[in-house]
């Protein structure tokens, strides 16, 4: 019997072993751990149940966050963090949660494809498909294999068959491969490395540049971490800068600094900490290094504002320095990132960990591309396999150059830039069909399995094992890729039993390793300062960064309708590019919102819509366009491109772009914001940048500062010095205010004499909300949400249940202007608005105080819409719930939640399903609903913790304890409508935040 044959008879027989021992429950239950299957057993599970999860890894990035993928009737639904998985700890991010949708897209490649004589690529067998790659190798001799990153078996497979078939395998291709950080990793610690960051372990943090939260490296795995440090209480945060970013703004503190400013911050930091450090730097390199007081301020940041960050770190224990992003990815970015190498060190070097790095050895750089262009423009390329990657897209070199490849082989999940322009095309496996590892950094390998085969695709690993059976029938390789991760497998553990119950149902396996221990390469370091620029010239006028997206990261994830529905956090902005230009500037060249703009610099020219970004320094542009990049210089020491365009000139072009900006999607009076319709035009209000987080209300545009005093008149007697909220024995209530609304929740116990046992709350920590909205794609995708498209949204017909604002407030200690991006889901009124106006019923208050709709109740008035203070009741204009064009998921429901037709009503729920079903499991075991018990989608995934969900009578409950807290408001709390949805201010201004709750 086959090893692979025994351990699936194995698998079914201890499957059936465990399952008559196990209680099933949803994951979003209970304290118990939910059971997982692997696709080895859980075919008997969906027999009797219609329902399996599976433990797999997501493959959207290369940070490979545990997932599980939750199964019904053979069809995969929904995708959640594995809580168990080292890296995520059951959160996932707005690209995890999108990324199912690949798996249904209609453009996705079925079968293989070859250009015809016409040059067109038309649909052939397999078979046919392995004979023209078998003919083409008989006679080619300079064989090439480019792929994006790969680990894990795969990797080790590419290695073998390219030995096998004598392909020379190229540096893989990854938009943004580090290389500056890499180099200087490899110069002061001897580690072409990218470390992981300690942040819970650190107390003090100083980032430079790098997006921690957005972007960077892992931002899942920092995510996690930020929220458990800032837990803690005693940890701070120190942000610099050149624009604007969502993680730059949940800093304790963050500073704007100069483009190549980074660099004389760092030469001062270690200047003035030297003779403090914890591990000595030779003082000659000191001394090269250190910076005047007078020459750090051509960094743009002034004396009174270093002296806090050099202060943070000579009192911190376990500092963290970090530096990414646009501050190493200009002239002196490789300067940047040694220096901030070398400050980490002579700061200690605890919480850089070397032994669980990301292993980036065999990632290239852009000087890699540049040099497989060569290649191929002097036609020294007759066979090249392009995989997982979509070069093309960032180099218009390569994509130039790509034609004179003899024989070009692309192996994907669609159609992109890169296969459009091969002679043959594989059509690839999606990772939910997939049977596969990876490994996301040192120590730890991921499973990746099949939940379902429904397309005539591939995985990469059966199609380099059965080309090479096909060209050479002797070779001693596996017949499949399944005998070939069993092989591997079989020597992780010598228990057979390994796979079935330490693998495949867990989804990961730690590696024990030795530690590794950071070490100065104090001659390579030395040999650098002594040669580096450490005196950048700091460029005068505008200057443009092109930066990662949260939502598309290189841009690999545009293609994916339901991100591009999702505002971008910062800007509101759906649909289409554009340019963010600080507010200085733009009034300057009086632009608006919208306006077409032209940036030029040299040869570099981009139109696009323009979008002011308020706190965003002078000067400074930003586009979400990494495939830009390729236009832009290389550093020819490290081939890490350059992100900044110096000196660029800003113009209008007097024409306007039809831009779906959805801050505030209130009525209210124009503001100059345009939204183009095909024919004549649609002026939306906006009402952006008004509400203050901290709980100063929320007041309109030019009327701010004519209420302020008259709000601040209303609490006066509200708020007395010793002031608590009443909370009585057997209840949860406010201070009592007049109100227009009849208590729906007490007109429940008075009508039927019963009273319910459950109001359920939400408290969200502004202070740990990091606006990463991978809340919102949850909630669409777990509560069939409709997609609707760039012309709804000019029409103003977003569907999104849950979305963020950003507001600009003045900090009331420093007086300084800042941004606070702030989620809006309906609010759970106690006495709602909607339901006084609805005219027949469909809004109502059920007995655990949710404000409920019944759908088919509806008749689609809008008049709750209209009523509603928050705007965050939706009119579906849709069919069946979803416009097939725009979401892949079209075909893909929650079967637990009801599908809306045209002329519905529709909001939040709380996740109304979750509850029932806990409320059902409780009733079943006759108790009530128990705290953590019930976990709404937006929270399952929420990777701070910044959410809680639970009953607000349950005084023991977090949800109630989070609402007591004195930072605590409620928005438009003054009207009388009891929300139930406590939101939490930034600590710093717990004070002012709770006098205004």
């Amino acid at each position: 019997m086959k090893r692979r044959d025994f351990l699936k008879l194995l698998g079914v027989a201890g499957a059936a072993t465990m399952s008559t021992s196990c209680i099933e429950t949803y994951h979003w239950m209970g304290t118990k751990s939910r059971r997982r299957y692997s696709y080895l057993t859980a075919k008997e599970e969906q027999a009797a149940n219609g329902e399996a999860y599976y433990a797999s890894t997501c493959m959207e990035c290369s940070g490979s966050c545990g997932v599980e993928v939750r199964v019904h009737k053979n069809v995969a639904v929904k995708l959640e963090g594995n809580p168990q998985h080292p890296v995520n700890e059951g959160a996932l991010c707005v690209r995890g949660q999108a990324s199912l949708a690949r798996l249904y897209d209609p453009q996705r490649l079925v079968a293989p494809k070859m250009k015809n004589a016409e040059g067109k690529l038309e649909d052939v067998s397999w078979g046919k498909a392995y004979t023209a790659i078998q003919e083409a190798l008989k006679t080619s001799k300079q064989n090439y294999y480019l792929s994006g990153q790969t680990t894990g078996s795969l990797s080790t497979l590419i290695d073998s068959f390219c030995k096998t078939m004598k392909f020379e395998k190229l540096p893989e291709f990854e938009p943004y491969a580090y290389a500056n950080l890499r180099m200087a990793n490899k110069t002061v610690f001897g580690r072409d490395e990218i470390p992981a960051y300690d942040l819970e372990g650190s107390d003090v943090m100083l980032t430079i540049g790098a997006d921690m939260l957005d972007t960077f490296v892992s931002p899942i795995s920092h995510s996690v971490q930020f929220g458990k440090a800032k837990a803690r209480g005693d940890w701070s945060w120190i942000h610099v800068e050149s624009h604007i970013s969502a993680s730059g703004i949940k800093a304790t503190k963050r500073y704007n600094i100069k483009p190549e400013g980074e660099v004389y911050l760092l030469r001062w930091l270690i200047g003035k900490l030297a003779k403090t450090f914890k591990n000595q730097l030779a003082e000659d390199v000191v001394t090269k290094i250190t910076a005047s007081d007078e020459e750090v301020l051509k960094s743009g940041l002034k004396i009174e504002q270093l002296n806090p960050i050099l202060e943070s770190l000579k009192s911190a224990k376990k500092p963290l320095i970090v530096s990414g992003g646009t501050a190493i990815t200009h002239e002196a970015g490789l300067e940047v990132a040694v220096l901030t190498a070398l400050l980490q060190w002579g700061m200690g070097a605890e919480t850089v960990d070397f032994t669980h790095a990301q292993d980036y050895s065999s990632v290239g750089t852009r000087l890699d591309l540049a040099n497989t262009t060569t290649l191929l423009k002097d036609k020294k390329v007759d066979a090249i396999f392009v995989s997982r990657c979509n070069p093309s897209l960032h180099s218009t070199a390569f994509a130039e150059q790509f034609k004179n490849a003899k024989f070009k082989v692309g192996m994907g999940l669609k159609l992109d830039e890169t296969l459009n322009d091969c002679d043959l095309v594989l059509p690839m496996s999606h990772y939910t069909e997939s049977l596969d590892d990876t490994a996301p950094h040192k120590g730890l390998i991921n499973l990746v399995q099949p939940v379902a085969k429904a397309n005539n695709t591939k995985q990469e690993g059966d199609v380099l094992l059965e080309l090479v059976n096909v060209v050479d029938s002797a070779t001693t390789m596996p017949a499949s890729y399944e005998d070939y991760l069993y092989d591997r497998w079989s020597q992780l553990e010598p228990e057979k039993v390994f796979v079935q119950e330490k693998f495949l149902e867990k989804g990961f396996y730690e590696v024990k390793l030795e530690d590794v221990k950071p070490s100065l390469d104090a001659a390579a370091s030395a040999n650098f300062v002594k040669n580096a620029t450490l005196a950048p010239v700091i460029k005068d006028g505008s200057t443009l960064l092109v930066i990662p997206s949260i939502r598309n990261f290189d841009g690999r994830s545009k293609d994916i309708s339901l991100l591009q529905e999702i505002p971008d956090p910062l800007s509101t902005i759906t649909y289409g590019d554009w340019v963010s230009i600080d507010a200085e500037t733009a009034k300057a060249l009086k632009i608006r919102d919208c306006d077409e703009i032209e940036i030029k610099s040299g040869d570099f020219s981009v139109k696009r819509a323009a979008k002011i970004q308020p706190v965003m320094a002078k000067g400074i542009l930003t586009i979400q366009e990494p495939h830009l990049l390729g236009q832009l210089a290389i550093d020819k020491r490290s081939g890490e491109v350059q992100s900044c365009v110096h000196e660029v000139l800003v113009s209008k072009t007097g024409k306007q772009i039809p831009t779906p900006i959805l801050s505030g999607s209130m009525e209210s009076r124009d503001d100059g914001s345009i939204y183009s319709r095909e024919k004549g035009t649609n002026r939306r209000g906006v009402v952006p940048y008004a509400y203050d987080p901290h709980g100063h209300g929320e007041d309109h545009g030019d009327h701010k500062d004519d209420h302020k005093d008259d709000h601040k008149d209303d609490h006066k007697d509200d708020h007395k010095e010793g002031y608590e909220h009443d909370h009585s024995k057997d209840d949860f209530e406010h201070e009592a205010r007049k109100s227009l609304y009849r208590d729906n929740h007490d007109e429940y116990e008075i009508t039927t004499g019963v009273r319910s046992p459950y109001r359920w709350a939400m408290s969200i920590d502004l202070d740990s909300c990091t606006g990463c909205t991978a809340c919102v794609a949850a909630c669409y995708i777990e509560n069939n949400v409709a997609v609707t498209g760039v012309e709804e949204h000019l029409k103003g017909r977003e569907m999104s249940w849950l979305r963020f604002e950003p507001y600009v407030y003045t900090d009331q200690k420093t007086k300084e202007e800042n941004i606070e991006i702030v989620p809006m889901l309906c609010q759970q009124c106690e006495n709602a608005p909607c339901e006084s106006v609805c005219p027949v019923y469909a809004a109502y208050h059920n007995p655990d105080g949710l404000n409920a709709q019944i759908y088919n109740r509806c008749v689609g008035t809008r008049y709750c819409a209209n009523n509603c203070p928050y705007k965050v009741r939706r009119f579906n204009w849709f069919d069946n719930g979803y416009k097939g064009r725009h979401l892949p998921l079209h075909t893909v429901h929650n079967p637990d939640v009801y599908v809306r037709t045209k002329g519905i009503m529709e909001k939040c729920t709380f996740c109304v399903q979750r509850i029932r079903t806990a409320k059902d499991a409780a009733k079943d075991e006759n108790r009530n609903v128990r705290d953590g018990e019930v976990v709404p989608a937006c929270a399952q995934t929420c990777a701070t913790g910044a959410i809680s969900f639970g009953n607000i009578y349950d005084k023991e409950s977090k949800v109630y304890k989070m609402a007591t807290k004195q930072s605590a408001h409620r928005i438009f709390d003054i009207t009388g409508i009891e929300p139930s949805v406590y939101y939490l201010g930034k600590k710093g201004s717990e004070d002012d935040a709770g006098k205004h709750g």
